[in-house]
Order: structure tokens, then C-alpha cells, then sequence
């Protein structure tokens, strides 16, 4: 099952400059568009009380599924509806949060005074929950829970062995930086559950395994999000089924190896999510 997003990357990825630029000047309409339709919907609609809503979740772990499930409500904007649906890919932004090369690093320091101000530009403040999912928010939830009150965050982690094969096929990561970074990603996540105040942990596996006790979890955590419905999420992404054996058959020996390698001193932040140190043919 390919999602939207990755389909419309290797279409982007196929385009010659001409079409290209054809693209960012249609965004940049858009864009331009969305925020002229916010202006005006503020004048009509009043304010809600809102909550501001972060997936954090490494990119190839079920965020855009959990975002398309989240988006069934009546209750959720999200401020940007273009692509991966992530912050940190609008114009203003871009250079800031996406195309910056230490945007994956703990200590890097982000304005978010600024990036809020942004933001508030695309969420319909009309609406309840203003929802985010860039990637590397996961490792600076805690900055981000000073600057948007209320904040409410759900921690989503995926197989890592999954997550690796994903990084090296997609992102061209070697064997040994994908292991690494995912246990950076697992390592930052369970600081995350420790130490944000309101926060839930979903795993990628129950949410496509169990999509019916999900959706019952999210609305005890935010009641405001009222009636989830799978069955969009079905019309846009198909049947909801776990990629994860799949994927980690696509791994070889060698990088099964050198995975484990990086793997076998962190066994208890795997056990914390419920994952296994393993080899190959017992990995599930």
C-alpha cells in the first residue's frame, strides 16, 4: 500500500524543472488562497477554545494514516493540506524547519513564537483541535509544550526494523544511520512519555491491527474530537493492513546484522514499546 504522499513524492521526483516550477507557483496560490480564507472566516466564525494537537512520530511510522484518521472530525484543522500535511513544508517555514540541516538535533533551537504566528495563519481557529505532525517536533516536544497551551501529544512508534527498511529503501539512510537514528527516535519518545503532561502512546501495529480501539482511545483523550470514520480513511488509503512483515522481508542478512549491531545495547527502549531484539525470521 503506498500512501498518497509517497505517490505524489515519486511523481515530483519524475518532473523536469519546467514542471516543477509550475507546481511551487500553484502551491504558493494556494497557500496565498488559504490564508485569505482564514482572514475571512475569522471575521464570520468565532474563535473556539482550542487545543493544539502534535503527532510525534518519525517519518515511514503511520502518521499520515493516524492524520487522515484524526481529519474524519468535524472537530480538526490541520495547517497544511497539501502532501505529508506538515507544518514545517509551508513557504514561510520551509527553510526554518524542513530544509535545515539540524532539524533532527535536540539542542537546535527553534522560534516557535514565530512558527506559531505562522501556523495560526493556516488552522481554522473555528474549529476545536489545531493539529501538527512534522516529524522533527518528536525531538523538541518539550519546547513545543511551552509555547502552544493547551498542548496534547500523541507519541506514535512503528516496528524499528520496519521503520530501517524504510529509511534505506526511501531515504537512501545506510543500514547503521537508519538503526541508529530509529533508536534516537525510540530513545526521544520515551522522554516524551515521561516528561509531557498530556500525552498518549500508540503504536503503528494496533492502530492497523485494531483501528476500532484507537479510535475509542483518541476520544477519550480528547473528547472534543467527537465521531472518527474508518471508513474514509479506507476510501483514500484502502484497506487498513499491517506493512510491517513486508517491509522487514525486504531486508538482507547483512543489514539484518548490522541493524542488530546497533540494536543489541539498546534492548530495553525496544522492550519499553514492546518490541523485539531478533533475528530475521522471528521478527513480526
Amino acid at each position: 500500500m503506498l500512501q498518497k504522499s509517497y505517490t505524489f513524492k515519486l511523481k515530483y521526483n519524475g518532473m523536469n524543472i519546467k514542471e516543477k516550477l509550475k507546481l511551487a507557483y500553484i502551491n504558493t496560490v494556494y497557500h496565498r488562497y488559504v490564508r485569505c480564507e482564514n482572514i475571512l472566516r475569522k471575521r464570520i466564525k468565532a474563535k473556539a477554545d482550542n487545543k493544539f494537537l502534535f503527532v510525534l512520530s518519525p517519518q515511514y511510522s503511520g502518521s499520515t494514516l493516524l492524520t487522515a484518521l484524526l481529519l474524519t472530525s468535524k472537530n480538526v484543522s490541520v495547517n497544511n493540506k497539501i502532501g505529508a500535511r506538515e507544518g514545517q513544508q509551508l513557504p514561510v517555514l520551509n527553510k526554518l524547519l524542513f530544509n535545515n540541516v539540524k532539524r533532527w538535533e535536540p539542542s537546535h533551537n527553534v522560534n516557535w513564537s514565530f512558527v506559531k504566528k505562522q501556523w495560526l495563519k493556516y488552522w481554522d481557529v473555528s474549529k476545536p483541535i489545531l493539529l501538527e505532525k512534522s516529524p522533527p517536533n518528536l525531538v523538541r516536544a518539550k519546547s513545543i509544550e511551552q509555547y502552544f497551551a493547551p498542548s496534547y501529544f500523541i507519541v506514535l512508534t512503528r516496528n524499528p526494523y520496519s521503520l530501517c527498511q524504510s529509511l534505506i529503501k526511501r531515504s537512501n539512510f545506510t543500514p547503521q544511520h537508519a538503526a541508529q537514528f530509529s533508536i534516537k527516535c525510540l530513545l526521544l519518545q520515551k522522554q516524551n512519555i515521561e516528561t509531557l503532561n498530556n500525552v498518549i502512546k500508540i503504536a503503528y501495529e494496533e492502530m492497523v491491527e485494531n483501528t476500532n480501539s484507537i479510535v475509542d482511545k483518541l476520544k477519550i483523550f480528547i473528547p472534543e474530537l467527537g465521531e472518527l470514520q474508518i471508513s474514509n480513511v479506507n476510501a483514500e488509503f484502502g484497506a487498513i493492513v499491517n506493512m510491517n512483515n513486508d517491509k522487514i522481508k525486504q531486508l538482507s542478512a547483512e543489514e539484518i546484522n548490522i541493524i542488530n549491531n546497533e540494536f543489541v545495547n539498546n534492548k530495553e527502549v525496544l522492550e519499553f514499546f514492546g518490541y523485539r531484539y531478533n533475528e530475521k525470521e522471528s521478527l513480526s
